[in-house]
């Protein structure tokens, strides 16, 4: 139980950290306006390391492996839980998650996990709208 909650924590956090990204396009226009905005204060070598910056936010892994292990005090591996997530951008440029797999101690648990990560992008559309 421990281990699917580890487990759950681990893949809310990066489902997360990965939601709050924007269309290219909108990033793209961003990146002209905070280098207008930041020419008179910042060096050149600056300005242009942040419209890099800017313009790579639509840079998406496309797939992320978790693999979480429960230790023995000796070591040993007690439990190992397993997901394979894959990235893309949709038609509006959020990062859309799936996963595509995963499993705890050889068992599958794809369908579980799945519903998880529906209830979490639901709470997080919820709690974006209010």
């Amino acid at each position: 139980m421990k281990q699917a909650l580890c487990a759950s924590a681990a893949l809310f956090c990066i489902l997360t950290l990965l939601s709050p990204l924007s269309s290219p396009a909108s990033r793209a226009a961003e990146a002209a306006d905070s280098a207008r905005v930041a020419a008179p204060a910042h060096p050149a070598l600056w300005i242009q390391a942040v419209s890099i910056f800017e313009l790579n936010k639509n840079l998406v892994p496309g797939k992320v492996f978790q693999k979480i292990q429960e230790l023995e005090k000796d070591g040993r591996v007690k439990s190992e839980t397993d997901v394979d997530v894959a990235l893309s951008l949709d038609d509006a440029g959020k990062i859309k998650t799936e996963i595509v797999k995963a499993s705890k101690d050889g068992k599958d648990i794809t369908a579980e996990q799945r519903k998880k990560a529906d209830e979490t992008a639901k709470k997080q559309a919820k709690a974006a709208s209010e």
